[in-house]
């Protein structure tokens, strides 16, 4: 019985990690179509530098990172030091100068701008590179909280996401579960392929790499046609693995009869993958790893007991 339930967890975590896999895609799918990084680094910007923020943007070197039509979704620390000095004070060879340019008021500088780099241009102590260095340190705190601004949006819409799809799919881990308990053979394929998956290396790093992308990373990284693709790919493998969802007669008939626990069991689903695929995977191989030292000692405690039965 302990081995049987440890199989049935190695199953309802693989189940986790595959619909996590789909999660991510459809929020990949839908970052790329919304282009939501690109509008998170604009409101950044915009916080950062008040009225500045629409001129940097159609400065040449920022420019030049556009792909298509829309803004750029990442811009380069150093890049950003070298357009916003050219804009604030154009020509200028010291912090001096910059100081100067700034309180004039002849290029595209509000009051709030000026007290963000008043600061910078003191503790520049006269050096042009220091001064850009303190630009580009400002520029990453300032990338840090909209990245993890990014990062809390996309968990909210984890969750919602979660909830959908093991809604609309139907995949109720209470039924999953006590399915595994039940069937030998579906449990017996599932732990083969959990078998064979924790130890592909091209598994591991697609899992790992779905959670990896922030909106300073590229923004080719993720585009439409790649999250459309991977989000096939891993509706593909939940669908082969043979489990009882969707919405089939019998599945109705199923969730007609115990409406309640269907809803919780699909809760349950839903709060699970939202944990994302890495989380369940890093579980999958500690409890395949379990249980593969376990599985020896039991088949050797089998045997003896069949050797002892013999003696008797």
């Amino acid at each position: 019985m302990p081995m049987k339930l440890l199989e049935v967890g190695m199953g309802l975590a693989m189940m986790y990690v595959l619909l996590a896999m789909v999660v991510t895609g459809l929020m990949e799918f839908w970052a790329a179509a919304w282009d939501k990084r690109s509008r998170v680094l604009t409101r950044g910007l915009a916080r950062m530098l008040g009225n500045a923020a629409k001129s940097l943007y159609e400065h040449g070197l920022v420019k030049s990172l556009q792909i298509g039509n829309g803004p750029p979704s990442y811009i380069p620390s150093g890049t950003f030091s070298l357009a916003l000095l050219d804009l604030v004070a154009p020509g200028a060879k010291t912090p001096d100068d910059v100081a100067k340019s700034i309180e004039s008021g002849a290029t595209v500088v509000d009051d709030k701008l000026k007290e963000s780099l008043r600061p910078l241009i003191n503790a520049a102590e006269g050096k042009m590179d220091r001064l850009r260095n303190n630009i580009e340190g400002w520029f990453n705190a300032a990338m840090d909280r909209v990245s993890g601004t990014y990062r809390r949006s996309t968990q909210a819409g984890l969750l919602v996401t979660s909830l959908a799809v093991s809604g609309l799919i139907n995949v109720d881990s209470i039924r999953i579960g006590t399915t595994l308990m039940q069937d030998d053979a579906l449990r017996s394929a599932t732990v083969a392929l959990v078998d064979q998956t924790v130890t592909s290396q091209e598994f591991s790093d697609k899992v790992h790499a779905a959670a990896a992308a922030t909106p300073k990373e590229e923004e080719t990284q993720h585009n439409l046609v790649d999250a459309r693709k991977k989000l096939d790919q891993s509706l593909s493998a939940v669908w082969e693995l043979g489990m009882p969802i969707g919405w089939s007669e019998t599945s109705l008939a199923y969730f007609l009869k115990r409406p309640f626990v269907s809803i919780l069991g699909m809760l349950i689903t839903a709060i699970a993958i939202s944990q994302g695929a890495p989380f369940w995977f890093d579980i999958l191989s500690r409890v395949a790893g379990i249980r593969s030292t376990v599985k020896p000692k039991t088949k050797q405690k089998s045997g003896e007991d069949a050797e002892d039965l013999s003696k008797n």
